[in-house]
């Protein structure tokens, strides 16, 4: 049956059978076949050469290695270019190493075909046969993404994807360059609210990824990077401002005792707007570049600011009537929880 998605390859030094499996796509129904030759070089020439002479197939060849994020925007790009739009409904991001079957692709381009404006994920089962390494990266991302964006989603790291034409325009616009942009293209979906469909497909290491080029350390860190990028230069902000309000106080301390008698309310207020100023404008220019209006972000951002102390306090009380172990245990536990909620709120609804 004559499927209506185009398939898009990126391949770094793949092995022989990857012929086979392009022919056994076209097979299956695929007829567009987008194959990039990400810096292989001459050693690997032989193998895409066979790659170019199939009919179905377009290769794109990159003569130093620019990684698996360029090679999917490039891919991309020419499929809009060569009006691939016009015929197909989109694309399937495939791995060359042959951990996604022909039956997985189909099942995405399926799914892809009863969607429009929403991004396809093959997700895979980790069960026990699953090398402990991809296991654990796979559940620690997962978690971190949802605390942090608010999206369950069972595997962050999946390379088989569907993109219908609606989204290329975004994701052809998100940066990263190398296996971090599959990271950021789902940060993208979650900052423009774009829905995320899945499909379950099986789970193939085969002897236990020795094919992969992905490196655990060095692209773990421009993963991790991209994930907890914003939330990092958050905490840094609130950090700071902490720092500010406390310096301003204690300033305001020394200058005012000898002349006020409610000098600590006064050196109190006065670091407090100095030092939730400074926040406001941290969080909305530099951790969210939020483009909105200031005068409605900052009305949000107090509101939250005050909502967030009743909350605390409220909570500290009630905690400490139910469990008395300690007022400043109890609220270290709820503000640090509520770090976290106010972060989700300001960078969904406040700067968003």
């Amino acid at each position: 049956m004559k499927q209506n998605s185009a398939v898009i390859i990126p391949a770094l030094e793949p092995e022989e059978n990857l012929v086979e499996y392009i022919r056994k796509l076209i097979d299956s129904g695929i007829r567009k076949i987008i194959v990039v030759d990400d810096g292989s070089g001459e050693d690997y020439k032989y193998i895409f050469e066979r790659i170019s002479d199939i009919p179905e197939c377009d290769l794109i060849t990159h003569d130093i290695n620019k990684g698996k994020g360029r090679a999917l925007k490039n891919a991309m790009a020419l499929y809009i270019s060569n009006g691939y739009d016009q015929i197909y409904n989109g694309i399937i991001t495939a791995d060359s190493d042959g951990q996604h079957s022909v039956e997985d692709v189909l099942k995405v381009s399926d799914k892809l075909s009863t969607i429009k404006d929403a991004l396809v994920l093959g997700e895979r089962e980790f069960d026990k046969d699953v090398p402990f390494k991809s296991k654990f990266g796979n559940s620690l991302t997962r978690r971190i993404f949802r605390l942090l964006y608010g999206i369950k989603l069972h595997d962050t790291q999946t390379g088989l994807r569907g993109i219908p034409n609606s989204l290329f325009e975004t994701f052809l616009t998100v940066n990263g360059e190398r296996y971090e942009y599959e990271m950021n293209m789902l940060i993208e979906c979650s900052r423009k609210k774009i829905s995320i469909e899945s499909v379950t497909i099986q789970t193939i290491y085969l002897e236990e990824n020795a094919s992969t080029h992905f490196n655990p350390i060095k692209d773990s860190i421009k993963i991790y990077k991209v994930l907890l990028g914003n939330f990092i230069k958050y905490t840094l902000s609130s950090l700071s401002a902490s720092l500010i309000d406390i310096a301003i106080f204690k300033i305001l301390v020394i200058i005012l005792k000898p002349r006020l008698v409610m000098y600590i309310l006064v050196a109190t207020v006065i670091a407090r707007i100095c030092s939730s100023l400074y926040n406001f404008f941290m969080n909305k220019t530099v951790v969210f570049k939020s483009d909105k209006s200031i005068v409605i972000t900052a009305i949000k951002y107090y509101i939250l600011c005050i909502a967030q102390m009743l909350v605390s306090a409220g909570l500290v009380t009630l905690c400490y009537s139910l469990c008395p172990i300690g007022e400043t245990v109890e609220k270290i536990i709820i503000d640090t929880l509520l770090f976290f909620v106010s972060y989700r709120i300001q960078r969904k609804f406040i700067f968003g």
